[in-house]
């Protein structure tokens, strides 16, 4: 009937009806009954934000603190030079009269560096020092030692304080002689200095003739 009808539809069950026999009677065809309704998602919680781990800071170590009082450092200590005293001094024979021991060349002055010579103002010095006694200069030609003595005086004597200028020379001033060296070197000792400024030709002569004396 209409409530039968009702029920079918309420629940969703359809009815065909089947003529023959004896009336009809209601045939039920079940319906696949709609799925349940599946129950409402929850959405997750989302993960509490997590605040950002920051790095500890690396502690420096701090500096040594500075010694207030400043490191001395040790001086070097310098060893005195070993100097040799002597109250002796020795005799200079110079041999050879030329630029390099009087700077007296043609007659003047040499046009050098050496004007004033270089033995000769040295040894003078050396006697003003005390370091040396007697002083000769030998040469071949003694007419030359006028007016090397008056270039002496002029270019030493009188530039330079408390320079003695006197010296002993070989030949005498009117002759001339090759081997004038040896009579000079006869008047000096065994110890004595000589100093040779001559031609290289004449240097072994003088050296054996200073060497047996």
């Amino acid at each position: 009937g209409e409530y039968g009808r009702f029920f079918f539809q309420k629940y969703g069950i359809a009815t065909t009806a089947t003529r023959g026999g004896g009336g009809s009677s209601p045939k039920v065809a079940q319906r696949n009954p709609p799925p349940p309704p599946s129950p409402p998602q929850q959405e997750e919680p989302a993960p509490p934000q997590q605040e950002p781990v920051q790095d500890e800071p690396v502690k420096e170590e701090p500096p040594p603190k500075a010694d207030p009082t400043p490191t001395k450092e040790e001086p070097i200590k310098q060893q005195p030079a070993k100097i040799t005293t002597t109250t002796t001094t020795v005799n200079v024979l110079m041999i050879g009269t030329g630029e390099y021991t009087t700077g007296f060349v043609g007659g003047g002055r040499a046009d050098s560096d050496k004007g004033a010579g270089v033995v000769a103002l040295t040894m003078f010095d050396l006697r003003r020092r005390g370091k040396v006694g007697r002083v000769g200069m030998c040469g071949v030609n003694g007419k030359k030692f006028p007016g090397i003595r008056r270039h002496l005086q002029q270019n030493i004597g009188t530039v330079y304080k408390d320079m003695e200028l006197d010296c002993e020379t070989w030949p005498a001033d009117d002759r001339v002689d090759p081997k004038a060296y040896i009579t000079a070197i006869q008047t000096f000792q065994a110890g004595d200095v000589a100093i040779i400024f001559t031609p290289d030709d004449t240097h072994y002569d003088i050296c054996q003739a200073c060497v047996k004396q």
